[in-house]
């Protein structure tokens, strides 16, 4: 049974979704699935000290998505599969559109698709979890909420407790269907 997935999105940034992802992701390997994740484009990503280039001729110091690395934790995903997981880490606490602009990276939306599309069939279920809330910008004009449509899994919304969570999950809901 290979092929299943799921994707998480959330109401908000910081509401839980990649402790829920992780979560997940977890308790179906402790079930003996073989599991996949996926956090295609992530900001707020900080220097990943073992990839650190000494090399004076690529000065290239690569970036940690904090909530890939919680995930592959999760599942016990090896350190060589980083790139499966996150392809695209950006600095700086921003929509991912913003922050692959302020560092001038390109970002093929279609190769984003095509990546979580190669991913899903090697694992019995993947998460692919978002960033920030469903309506977040992606890159150019395409939000999560295009990403989760094109790729047409199924999608778990995580929303926190505040006060209007409530509100802010039937929103998110009903803009989702």
């Amino acid at each position: 049974m290979k092929g299943l997935a799921l994707s998480v999105i959330g109401t908000d940034t910081d509401v839980g979704k990649t402790f829920v992802t992780g979560l997940l992701g977890a308790l179906a390997v402790a079930d003996g699935f073989d599991v996949g994740m996926v956090k295609p484009v992530s900001s707020s990503a900080v220097p990943f000290p073992e990839c650190i280039s000494t090399d004076e001729d690529n000065l290239a110091i690569h970036l940690e998505s904090k909530d890939a690395t919680y995930l592959m934790r999760a599942v016990g995903i090896p350190e060589s599969r980083r790139h499966e997981v996150n392809p695209y880490a950006l600095a700086g606490d921003y929509s991912p559109r913003l922050a692959a602009e302020l560092a001038e990276v390109d970002i093929d939306y279609d190769e984003v698709v095509r990546h979580i599309e190669h991913v899903v069939p090697k694992y019995d279920i993947t998460f692919i979890e978002g960033a920030g809330g469903i309506t977040t910008p992606l890159i150019g004009d395409y939000t999560f909420s295009d990403l989760m449509k094109d790729i047409a899994y199924p999608a778990l919304v995580v929303a926190d407790g505040r006060l209007g969570s409530i509100n802010r999950a039937v929103l998110t809901c009903a803009y989702a269907k």
